[in-house]
């Protein structure tokens, strides 16, 4: 384990905790970047950063999150260091995707942190502090602080009609907004924060129309997060689980060509409630056994769900009760049974959101 202060001339002034650790070979470290030989090359000639975020990409939809969170953490350091700030606001807005599914919130707040630092000190592209609200506002809707998601959100989607079209590469900027929609439209969704002349529907019917499209461009993971996060919202908002279950058999049509496998549990947890309701115990326990086979390869943490006093957290074996089922049975049924993540309590006061808002959005 090396800190990322280590990577820094002034690591001096930036103490080694907990929080900012990486994982990183010990031998690629300060001192060997002080010291380079043409049988240990610098560190920043064994990983460039083309290659780094190429890693992180890939790591992330293998679902190999510390990888990809180191790598993203590292890229934006060697980006900050040529002075491409905007791209190390990219890479840094990656990592944070990176801690989300098992919910390190030491390393979420280190990340979140680093990125304010960025775009409080050097002029940052407004599409790059653009996405940071939209994962912040995500990452605050994974730990049920969902007022403050929904106030992010909100200022994003407001920040959002502010960018003008990217002349270099508009299509690029369309696929961005495409995906900050539907994060904002999740949480803007779920919580009840619907902007003016905004509703669940007209949410629903942009997320269809871009799931489309991602199929078009055999975007399959696209395709699949839209149509999850439409049945999310049919479900857990709009009460039409015939129509949510719809779109979650639509998106598990494509799963061989699926590698999100947060994305994949959820349509299977869900699918499991919504043949559970319909007394197909059968259909139940495949959807079970399907969702708990994904987890004991990818441990993430569901997400919470709507609950009439608010965000409710879930876990693999109350789920497994709910249903009528217990662990025994369903590792009968051929499921394999894990190990669950426990994540890291957020400790991020109101203030910092705020500060973290108007420094992204002046």
């Amino acid at each position: 384990m090396v800190d990322v202060a280590h990577l820094y001339e002034d690591a001096h002034l930036r103490l080694a905790h907990f929080e900012t650790l990486i994982v990183l070979c010990s031998n690629h470290n300060q001192a060997q970047r002080r010291a380079p030989s043409r049988f240990r090359p610098p560190i920043e000639h064994i990983f460039g950063t083309g290659r780094l975020r190429s890693i992180g990409e890939q790591s992330y939809l293998e679902g190999n999150f510390p990888r990809s969170y180191a790598a993203n953490r590292l890229a934006a350091y060697y980006f900050e260091k040529q002075g491409l700030f905007s791209d190390a606001v990219y890479s840094l807005v990656d990592a944070i995707s990176g801690t989300r599914a098992y919910r390190w919130a030491g390393a979420l707040i280190a990340t979140i942190r680093e990125i304010h630092r960025l775009i409080k000190t050097n002029e940052v592209a407004p599409v790059a502090r653009w996405q940071f609200l939209s994962r912040l506002s995500m990452a605050l809707f994974d730990y049920g602080r969902w007022d403050l998601a929904a106030k992010v959100a909100v200022a994003a989607n407001a920040f959002t009609k502010r960018i003008g079209s990217d002349q270099r590469n508009p299509q690029q900027l369309k696929f961005e907004n495409d995906l900050a929609f539907r994060h904002g439209a999740l949480v803007r969704g779920v919580t009840n924060s619907l902007e003016r002349r905004e509703t669940v529907r007209s949410l629903t019917k942009r997320l269809i129309a871009d799931a489309h499209d991602f199929h078009a461009r055999k975007d399959y993971k696209g395709l699949a997060t839209n149509l999850d996060i439409t049945s999310k919202l049919l479900a857990e908002v709009s009460g039409n689980p015939d129509k949510a279950h719809d779109y979650s058999e639509e998106a598990l049509s494509v799963l061989p060509k699926l590698n999100n496998t947060w994305v994949i549990q959820e349509l299977h947890w869900r699918e499991a409630h919504y043949f559970h309701a319909k007394k197909d115990q059968k259909k139940t326990l495949r959807s079970v056994v399907c969702a708990m086979n994904e987890h004991s390869q990818h441990p993430v943490i569901l997400e919470p769900i709507a609950d009439k006093s608010g965000p409710r957290a879930r876990s693999v074996l109350n789920l497994v009760n709910s249903l009528g089922l217990t662990i025994e049975s369903v590792a009968e049924a051929g499921a394999t049974i894990s190990k669950e993540t426990n994540g890291e309590q957020l400790f991020l006061k109101t203030s910092e959101i705020n500060e973290f808002i108007r420094a992204a959005t002046v």
